[in-house]
């Protein structure tokens, strides 16, 4: 399944190699790279920043908490904590407690906690102690459902999108052009949400843009003037975009990757997958142990 998130425009890219707005010849290509750029940004960080529909399974056994038993009165250790990906807002989650693959137990909000606290995206689920129904995540193999919005976003909000000011209209769930209320304020390679539907513009003529709809996990739907958000990311993560796509794209006039001048002893193969900029930009955001879904 292919996903959809550049984390910088079309715009950004074409300014940092100074195009001028009439130098359209290489759009097509040029959002290939940031679209290539990002996925390869995702793997390198191991965790994706664009959001994503998903209901994801997880196994049971992942994290200890401790409570008091409520026959013996004894501290007991319970497993009460359980490691995730990034979570950015839950629709449900529900525990299969018999072991029939059967997620019969839905939990309330007061079951559980998201962790960290105060701040996105969330990795860590606890079950509350204090007043929820359960005091432990069942063990064994697929147990736990999650249906959620899963990826880091911007870093600091479970709706990591701002308005754009502008409106989208379309007739039906399978157009692939929509009409805006104002071209210039949206552009191209972003991703925005209308309504619940997600939709990633790969061209825009005055108020037309042409855009996949329904993706990361969204469903395709008409749209009668719907507010337009475009999704935000972490700066330092938009100028590792710029700066990667923009090195991919020059290195296409070095010859077989070889840069520098014999003149000057300075003859070098290309460039490690990540130069030490981007990685420096990215180095915050990378993960140092995978505990993602199974």
């Amino acid at each position: 399944m292919m996903y959809y998130g550049s984390y910088a425009s079309l715009s950004d890219i074409r300014a940092a190699l100074d195009y001028s707005t009439d130098n359209t010849d290489h759009d097509i290509r040029l959002r290939a790279v940031l679209e290539a750029t990002s996925r390869q940004i995702d793997e390198y960080c191991r965790r994706h920043f664009y959001v994503r529909t998903q209901t994801k399974y997880y196994d049971g056994v992942l994290g200890i908490g401790r409570v008091i038993d409520q026959y013996t009165q004894e501290l007991t250790e319970y497993y009460s904590k359980l490691w995730i990906d990034d979570l950015l807002a839950e629709t449900t989650i529900k525990m299969d407690s018999d072991g029939d693959a059967v997620w019969e137990d839905v939990l309330a909000s007061t079951d559980y906690i998201l962790w960290p606290y105060n701040s996105w995206p969330k990795v860590r689920i606890d079950l509350d102690l204090r007043q929820g129904d359960y005091s432990y995540w069942v063990s064994g193999q697929q147990r736990i459902e999650i249906a959620a919005s899963w990826g880091y976003g911007d870093g600091a909000s479970a709706t990591p999108y701002v308005t754009s000011g502008a409106t989208v209209t379309v007739a039906d769930a399978t157009t692939t052009t929509l009409t805006t209320s104002d071209g210039s304020a949206l552009e191209v390679a972003q991703t925005i949400l209308a309504g619940t539907e997600q939709a990633y513009i790969t061209a825009i003529s005055g108020n037309n843009l042409t855009a996949v709809r329904g993706v990361n996990g969204t469903t395709a739907a008409a749209q009668a003037s719907a507010t337009a958000y475009i999704y935000r990311y972490p700066e330092q993560v938009k100028w590792a975009t710029i700066l990667r796509a923009e090195w991919l794209w020059k290195r296409r006039d070095a010859i077989f990757g070889v840069t520098g001048t014999t003149a000057l002893g300075q003859i070098k193969m290309s460039l490690p997958p990540l130069d030490p900029d981007t990685k420096l930009l990215l180095q915050p955001f990378c993960k140092t142990q995978y505990r993602g879904a199974v």
